[in-house]
């Protein structure tokens, strides 16, 4: 993992329902799973407790992150290229291993992105694509338990045609792309307009959002592409 420069792990903030409990979210890497912990040593213990009653269906834990869809766009810039180093990182650990991951990561080529990640002083700013892609209610079949489950997020790395590589990170239906080159997205939106404007992280992942009408609520859902053979 590409930790800050303080050797943190970002991570998205939200708390315990009810509570004053600050709550952070982060993607496990030796588990592949989402874990929560209490951002503050002090609410550590009381956080614990209500993990263990929810275990006992004695009360519900429900975290709460909200949805920001107009963050500060320097420091929510800075957030996705630290997300897009640690994306990349993975990537190349899971090609070349781990000692080679780092040496590629350290190299020139990504000294322009990994100082802004960094410090956030080498460029006035570094802009970002953002649009609002599906319903944050949207439901997706657990690959596990085979339940349907608010999707939450994804993300993957993009490589166009020019080429350019660009990080996407969808955060419940809300989609954020950089370049992770240099601050510019006339790149990636070149690529919207070459394949119809759909999402990587949907269809071309295979998949589309099916909207659905039940007892006059509208439900939606992330479900599989049908591909039909050739005749």
């Amino acid at each position: 993992m590409v930790p800050t420069k303080r050797g943190k792990t970002p991570f998205v903030k939200g708390f315990a329902h009810n509570t004053d409990i600050e709550v952070g979210m982060r993607l496990n890497k030796k588990t592949n799973r989402l874990e929560f912990f209490a951002i503050k040593e002090s609410q550590a213990a009381e956080f614990e407790r209500l993990k263990r009653l929810d275990a006992m269906f004695v009360r519900q834990n429900l975290l709460v992150f909200p949805m920001e869809v107009d963050p500060p766009q320097k420091e929510m810039s800075r957030f996705l290229a630290k997300m897009a180093f640690e994306a990349l990182f993975e990537r190349f650990c899971n090609t070349v291993g781990e000692k080679a991951a780092y040496k590629i990561i350290s190299g020139e080529h990504y000294d322009r992105v990994r100082e802004w990640a960094r410090y956030g002083h080498n460029f006035d700013e570094w802009p970002y694509h953002y649009r609002a892609y599906f319903p944050e209610e949207t439901l997706m079949e657990h690959p596990d338990t085979g339940e349907w489950v608010q999707f939450g997020f994804g993300c993957d790395l993009l490589l166009t045609s020019i080429p350019e590589t660009y990080f996407v990170f969808s955060y419940y239906g809300h989609e954020f792309v950089i370049n992770l080159g240099g601050p510019a997205i006339k790149g990636y939106q070149q690529w919207l307009s070459e394949n119809n404007y759909v999402s990587f992280l949907v269809e071309k992942k295979g998949s589309f959002v099916q909207s659905v009408t039940e007892n006059g609520e509208e439900k939606h859902f992330l479900v599989p592409l049908i591909v039909l053979p050739d005749a």
